[in-house]
């Protein structure tokens, strides 16, 4: 009886030395399986980042998107490649410096190429800047412009009135060169039909030589000559550089944006009955006389006139109205009208230029019809 009890003390004794033991190696075996679990969830998250990033980069490129130093764009993504090129916040980025990236939008899941230029501008009105001369551009240069325009105005919506907005605006604002007026050799002066000087009515910006394979020789009577050469106007005896006159800005920016509205010309509305280009009045969007609508109704992408010159609406809010306009005396400007003071003009009247304006194109009727409507419009450049 006395070995019985001595083996069962000598049992409680081992049991009280061996159960903390097994606790002990119980814990240490519970924990290496809980750290192997853990290692094997961040080795498959690895694998899947590793799997995404490989799909993210076989991605194509799905859109190019172009834009100046220190414009900004609302996408969320991150950094494929070229990370010196763009600033980037939580959901937006900004041309920081000249060069090209990939990028990767997760709320789209697209792989978009943006190409930063300082060869144009943020949007802005500067009426004093400096005549565009002949070859200010390279060829490649010239080339990025045209790519650089239409990936904008694809941007906003082909062949919308958003998009005959952009284009006014990169000539008249973002374009870091004043696109002089010059009167179109032939046209004005009856008879000689000139396709490209003073309306020049294709794609792309008329900056290198380039261009001139699209301008049919038969109608020329002096040139080619792209923007900035030296040449005869039609309506002067002197060289000017060469530019647009006011119906053949309004026809490019129509144009650009995927219209075809014919090759118009100033027109005139002495008689009241035919109004300035384009000469919508008996066709697509017709005109009316700025005293009859009330001014909240012009939008940007309009077309603004009075006798013998035409303009497109680039802007409006509360109180003014901004009009890009490619004016004889100086050339392609922003004119800021008030909406207080827009009325008929009055022949002999000491009112400013600026005011003159007397009738409106509401182009509502036109961008539908003709094209695919409003597209990504905004009353604004900012």
């Amino acid at each position: 009886m006395k070995n019985k009890k001595t083996v069962i003390v000598a049992l409680i004794l081992i049991s009280a030395l061996l159960i903390p033991v097994f606790f002990h190696y119980r814990s240490k075996y519970l924990e290496t399986l809980a750290i192997q679990e853990q290692e094997r969830i961040k080795e498959e998250e690895r694998i899947a980042r590793e799997q995404e990033q490989a799909r993210i980069e076989s991605l194509p490129v799905s859109k190019s998107i172009y834009i100046c130093l220190d414009e900004t764009r609302d996408y969320s993504v991150t950094f494929l490649s070229g990370d010196e090129v763009l600033e980037i916040g939580d959901s937006s980025f900004k041309g920081k410096a000249v060069g090209d990236c990939i990028v990767y939008c997760p709320e789209t899941d697209e792989k978009m190429e943006v190409s930063v230029s300082d060869l144009y501008s943020l949007a802005h009105i500067d009426n004093y800047k400096e005549n565009i001369f002949e070859y200010a551009y390279t060829p490649e240069e010239a080339a990025y412009l045209d790519k650089a325009l239409e990936a904008r105005i694809n941007e906003v919506g082909y062949k919308t009135r958003a998009a005959v907005t952009e284009a006014a605006r990169f000539l008249s604002m973002c374009f870091n060169y004043k696109i002089p007026y010059f009167c179109e050799n032939g046209r004005m002066t009856g008879g000689v039909y000139c396709d490209g000087e003073g309306r020049f009515y294709h794609k792309g910006l008329y900056l290198s030589e380039d261009k001139y394979s699209l301008i049919d020789p038969a109608g020329i009577i002096e040139g080619p000559g792209m923007w900035g050469a030296m040449m005869h106007m039609s309506c002067g005896v002197n060289l000017h550089p060469n530019g647009l006159d006011c119906s053949g800005f309004v026809t490019w920016c129509l144009v650009q944006a995927g219209f075809d509205p014919g090759d118009y010309g100033a027109g005139s509305n002495s008689q009241g009955d035919a109004f300035c280009v384009p000469d919508l009045s008996a066709g697509d969007a017709g005109a009316i006389w700025l005293d009859q609508i009330d001014p909240d109704e012009i939008q940007c992408g309009d077309l603004i006139a009075w006798d013998g010159t035409t303009a497109v609406v680039v802007g409006v809010d509360e109180e003014n109205v901004y009009i890009a306009h490619q004016y004889w005396d100086n050339g392609l400007e922003v004119i800021t009208s008030k909406k207080s003071e827009l009325k008929n003009y009055l022949p002999g009247s000491n009112d400013s230029w600026s005011d003159n304006w007397q009738y409106v194109s509401l182009m509502d009727d036109y961008y539908q019809a003709k094209g695919n409507g409003t597209g990504n419009y905004t009353a604004m450049w900012n």
